[in-house]
């Protein structure tokens, strides 16, 4: 498996500063993107986004075995819901879907797992703002 870390620069010290501020994809092979452009801009994994109305999620993911699922979930205070899941042909698959309004203090992350069921892949997720204590 592998740990990608989105760094501003190919150093340590950025590479730490990605982890420390959860800006990680973890897989055991499939390639996993997932983006968020709200009304501010494009937001990674481990960033905030005000999950405004028309927010749109982009995800791309490649090197996909036979028979993996692609879940999109979002949770929050109120506990964990899918939002999405799709049956995932074999090598690479591509989306951008449309959000409902995120209430604040909640989080949306992408899960993939293959046909037994074991996780392929998983993001950190993106955070709304809010409260949370």
């Amino acid at each position: 498996g592998y740990n990608t870390v989105l760094a501003e620069a190919l150093t340590e010290p950025a590479i730490l500063a990605g982890l420390r501020a959860g800006r990680n994809i973890l897989s055991s092979g499939p390639t996993l993107s997932v983006v968020l452009t709200d009304a501010e801009g494009q937001v990674q994994v481990g960033g905030i986004s005000t999950a405004s109305k028309g927010t749109v999620l982009e995800i791309s993911i490649g090197d996909l075995p036979d028979g993996s699922t692609c879940l999109v979930q979002a949770g929050g205070v109120d506990g964990t819901r899918t939002l999405h899941s799709w049956a995932l042909p074999t090598g690479t698959f591509e989306t951008s879907e449309t959000l409902p309004n995120m209430p604040a203090r909640s989080w949306i992350m992408v899960q993939l797992r293959c046909a037994e069921g074991q996780m392929l892949a998983v993001s950190n997720p993106i955070f709304v703002p809010g409260d949370w204590t």
